[in-house]
């Protein structure tokens, strides 16, 4: 039970971190690296949102939409900021398998 514990707080924060990492280099970051971070950090904030409104559907989409932003992420970032794209895919797909909602 804590690791389960542990573990859910890791990925949050990896989590979170990764969204703000995103949010920043949609700032700082020019052309198709840009838009995927754009699309990463609201795509993010959509899957936190459908677990807070309670939506399955939402976060089957956010989600499946999430994992393609992340692989964009991962495939034109560069360095160790590649890892952070594994956090937001890992979330992806726990809304994609419907995880938050199986009780």
């Amino acid at each position: 039970m804590i690791a389960w514990l542990l573990g859910g707080v890791l990925v949050g924060a990896g989590l979170f971190a990764s969204f703000l990492f995103s949010a920043f280099q949609a700032f700082m970051q020019r052309g198709p690296l840009q838009w995927a971070h754009i699309a990463a950090a609201l795509l993010t904030a959509a899957g936190i949102s459908s677990l807070s409104l309670l939506s399955p559907l939402m976060a089957l989409v956010s989600g499946a939409l999430l994992l393609l932003a992340g692989l964009a992420v991962l495939v034109l970032e560069k360095g160790w900021n590649r890892l952070l794209a594994l956090f937001q895919m890992a979330f992806a797909l726990m809304l994609v398998l419907g995880l938050p909602f199986a009780v």
